[in-house]
């Protein structure tokens, strides 16, 4: 079984090809076809789908000591927590507030992933490594399912150091969806 990565926390592990291929998911999106829809459904996945992913994203993790999660996010992060022996936390809007994250009242540890299923604009990401860095908590890396890397989000995240980690690239094209063929920019900072 794999554990936690150790080191120190400037540490940044090779994330260059920054997609993890795995068996069940690039069956599954190749199966339905890809598009948006059939995307939406990704989170209801059974258990052994999500810890397969997470077995194979895992060893290519930096160190971390919480795992923060946007709604929908769950399977993937209780199966990275399970993988990597770290607790993790739900995150969700302000009442009344749909723009508005809230991180947890409790004090973050100062190193975290942020988990998400679906990796598109990143403007969400952004927001919550904004609010973990001023709490304290440096989120080094997000973490999804599925990125689509035509909508820019990866680009945003690299701007504020956060390196991003997929177990599935897809590209938007004229034609609709596909898997991507590129390889991922990342940065070690």
């Amino acid at each position: 079984m794999t554990t936690v990565q150790t080191g120190s926390p400037a540490e940044q592990p090779d994330l260059s090809a920054s997609a993890v291929p795995t068996s069940r998911l690039l069956a599954w999106l190749q199966a339905g076809g890809l598009d948006e829809k059939r995307l939406e459904g990704l989170h209801s996945q059974d258990n052994a789908f999500w810890a397969e992913l997470a077995a194979q994203l895992a060893p290519q993790l930096p160190p971390a000591e919480i795992l923060l999660v946007l709604p929908g996010g769950e399977p993937l992060a209780g199966a990275l927590a399970a993988h990597l022996k770290l607790p993790f936390q739900v995150l969700h809007h302000a009442s009344g507030a749909p723009d508005h994250w809230v991180l947890p009242d409790a004090p973050l540890p100062s190193f975290g992933l942020l988990v998400t299923t679906y990796l598109t604009t990143g403007v969400p990401e952004m927001e919550l490594s904004v609010l973990a860095q001023r709490a304290g908590c440096e989120l080094r890396t997000v973490v999804c399912a599925v990125e689509r890397s035509t909508a820019g989000g990866r680009h945003r995240l690299l701007q504020l150091g956060v390196n991003t980690l997929a177990g599935q690239r897809i590209a938007e094209t004229p034609r609709g969806l596909i898997l991507e063929r590129r390889r991922a920019e990342t940065r070690a900072f």
